[in-house]
């Protein structure tokens, strides 16, 4: 099924789920808005990223801003509107509520979202500082496509920079986690 049939699918189930008013549970519908705002962000479908963060934030009511998820979804945004300032912003803010909420996975997705909006900002010192982040919290949780991402940024800034050594360091880490990525 192609992404435009899948879409065409969602819209059209989420429509009927409306009509019928089926009774989903707190967790599910955040669940539900959750996976399909990863699936647009997987996709490149910001548009529809901000339809569904923006069904997030309805559904979270008074106090949005202080949940790890939609600020996630918001920096994510930011970061893919060139809004680097304002998506660095969110991030921090999203690591600083993430650890309070033992919500590790964000931690070390918005590390790298800081890593790849300091890049773009080219301010390499603290690019290299948060990817370094998710390579140095990465121990106990996987999060495998997050390591791939830090070693390749880490390869690029290192490439760039002329330093050999952690070129061929981070080139090679990021090798063996395509393997691991495409081999299971």
């Amino acid at each position: 099924m192609s992404d435009k049939e899948y879409i065409k699918k969602l819209e059209e189930a989420l429509s009927e789920s409306l009509s019928l008013n089926i009774n989903w549970t707190e967790e599910s519908q955040k669940e539900f808005l959750n996976f399909h705002i990863r699936y647009y962000i997987t996709i490149n479908e910001y548009e529809k990223v901000k339809l569904f963060n923006q069904m997030l934030k309805q559904f979270l009511g008074d106090n949005p801003e202080r949940t790890p998820t939609y600020l996630l979804y918001k920096a994510i945004l930011m970061k893919n509107d060139k809004m680097y300032d304002s998506a660095a912003y969110y991030y921090k803010i999203n690591i600083d509520l993430a650890t309070k909420a033992n919500n590790y996975k964000h931690v070390l997705e918005s590390n790298l979202g800081l890593a790849q909006v300091y890049t773009n900002l080219g301010n390499i010192d603290s690019a290299i500082y948060f990817a370094s982040n998710v390579l140095r919290l990465t121990g106990d949780y996987t999060y495998t496509v997050g390591l791939l991402n830090a070693n390749l940024l880490l390869y690029n800034i290192y490439k760039e920079k002329g330093n050999r050594d952690s070129t061929l360091k981070y080139l090679e880490a990021a090798d063996v986690l395509k393997d691991q990525l495409f081999n299971n």
